[in-house]
């Protein structure tokens, strides 16, 4: 059941989203005290370092995911060449992926070229993150220091007053923190995106799946077009080959020639 729907993606978001919510609610506790005053055994920065990384990869599994559906909504849209499918499993794998997406695809579909770009923008979330928390040094006052001059002599003088001794403060910048929370908002977006684009076009929930392709053929051409060796060949042959998905009138799923 789960695997027919959107269960895990929306338990991965939801996640990434509690993590960045933990960074705001731990960086605004601790800005602006002393770093003496921090209770926990683990250290500010590895907290920060922990929850961050929770965060990315949370939310790349659902946003890879969403690429891979994407490309059944691309294909059942309209007639595309049949190349494009090895681009989009290609995008949902890693960053040369996405690259080599967003150069074929050349803007023919800008929102799921966003998805490809999320993807990429990701391998930033923990540069920034890790630039949010900075330490300062600042004179802490203290309730009273005594001082005493000369006590070798008769004369020696006993001074007390205010004192000041140096203190290490948590200072937050808070402008770092724009880009990876706008990340992760984008990144929900387009999850939702998908889901609503999958459900309003009647597309199966097949995701990341190339079960679907075992089960579907290709209607139009003769023996000759598919006459195809090695690897290299057969994108050569696919760049040539325009076809949209659909539904054959025996049941089938077939990328029929247009």
């Amino acid at each position: 059941m789960y695997k027919n729907w959107w269960f895990w993606e929306i338990a991965a978001a939801l996640t990434s989203l509690i993590s960045t919510s933990t960074i705001l609610v731990v960086l605004a506790s601790a800005d602006g005290r002393p770093l003496s005053t921090w209770s926990l055994k683990v250290s500010l920065n590895a907290l920060i370092a922990f929850l961050a990384a929770i965060g990315r990869l949370a939310m790349v599994v659902p946003v890879a995911e969403c690429v891979s559906q994407a490309k059944w909504i691309y294909f059942q849209n309209r007639p595309r060449p049949l190349d494009h499918l090895e681009l989009f499993d290609d995008a949902s794998r890693g960053p040369l992926g996405v690259f080599w997406l967003l150069y074929g695809l050349k803007c023919q579909a800008i929102l799921l070229s966003w998805g490809a770009f999320i993807i990429t923008a990701f391998l930033l979330y923990d540069p920034f993150i890790q630039q949010v928390v900075a330490f300062q040094v600042q004179p802490l006052p203290t309730e009273s220091a005594r001082t005493v001059e000369n006590m070798n002599s008769a004369q020696g003088i006993y001074r007390s007053g205010d004192g000041a001794s140096a203190e290490i403060y948590v200072h937050v910048i808070w402008s770092w923190l724009v880009f990876p929370i706008t990340l992760v908002l984008l990144a929900l977006v387009f999850l939702t995106w998908i889901i609503w684009m999958t459900s309003k076009t009647g597309t199966a929930i097949w995701k990341s799946s190339t079960l679907p392709l075992l089960f579907s053929g290709l209607k139009g051409w003769n023996d000759v077009d598919l006459g195809v060796g090695n690897r290299v060949d057969l994108r050569g042959q696919a760049k040539v080959m325009t076809g949209i998905m659909k539904i054959a009138d025996d049941g089938l799923l077939v990328f029929e020639r247009v």
